[in-house]
């Protein structure tokens, strides 16, 4: 990759390349156990979470994957957000992955066995763990087709630990905590329905963690009465007011 994109500044992509070596081979920590002895961990397999070095690493490798996952996909991956007139090299671009989480929309659900093998062949190192249907969670969304239509929903792991109200924060703190949660879900839900359950759902996870119940469930709905479309489009301009007033070029665009 750094072949790939040269870069005049120092320092060189061989120190860069020797630094990275010294990180990935000395991964080691001492930890100390409940009788007091302390324990070195040697160096794992691959790349441990937590060195600042390990997000670049693994995006860098990963991003070699997927050129060879569309490249060298036996089936054809569809996208629902291009015209279905556009031509084959387009249509075989839809494979969305974030680290360790991937997503792809398949014509035919004959096709899930030889795209499951073709992912548990990409690199020996790699194993998936795949899933199909018309209903599937991705990332912090559960992803539904629905009557034709792509729509979403919130999803999240059991664990919603929040800010009890006394802990010892600033008040500025809290005092956006529920209604930006409750931005959050109106991003995340496409249906009205979608938002009303989790609107009341999250509503008991801020009371489990000490809030007020009708406190919460009232700063949920004033975060989300706002629309959607208006919502994208302000954070879309505050990103890019961001960037320019940082004289940066927007990598979103």
């Amino acid at each position: 990759m750094l072949k790939k994109f040269p870069s005049p500044c120092v320092p060189l992509s061989d120190c860069i390349m020797e630094a990275l070596q010294i990180c990935l081979d000395c991964n080691c920590c001492i930890f100390t156990t409940g009788d007091g002895k302390s324990h070195l961990r040697m160096p794992n397999h691959g790349t441990a979470m937590g060195p600042c070095h390990a997000c670049d690493y693994v995006d860098v490798f990963m991003g070699f994957l997927d050129e060879k996952t569309v490249k060298d996909s036996p089936v054809p991956l569809l996208s629902s957000l291009i015209s279905s007139t556009a031509d084959t090299p387009t249509c075989s671009l839809n494979w969305s992955r974030f680290r360790d989480d991937g997503i792809t929309f398949l014509l035919d659900p004959n096709h899930v066995n030889s795209f499951e093998n073709h992912l548990q062949n990409l690199h020996p190192d790699i194993k998936w763990e795949v899933s199909s249907g018309t209903s599937m969670n991705y990332l912090n969304l559960t992803v539904k087709l629905i009557d034709g239509f792509i729509e979403t929903d919130e999803y999240s792991k059991s664990s919603h630990n929040y800010l009890p109200p006394n802990s010892c924060h600033p008040p500025s703190t809290f005092k956006g905590l529920i209604v930006s949660k409750g931005t959050q879900l109106r991003m995340n839900c496409s249906k009205n329905s979608f938002l009303k359950d989790r609107i009341h759902e999250y509503a008991g996870y801020f009371a489990a963690c000490g809030w007020n119940f009708d406190k919460a469930y009232q700063d949920l709905v004033k975060g989300a009465r706002f629309d959607k479309k208006d919502t994208e489009e302000n954070a879309s301009k505050k990103n890019m007011n961001y960037y320019q007033d940082q004289g940066l070029r927007n990598p979103g665009r």
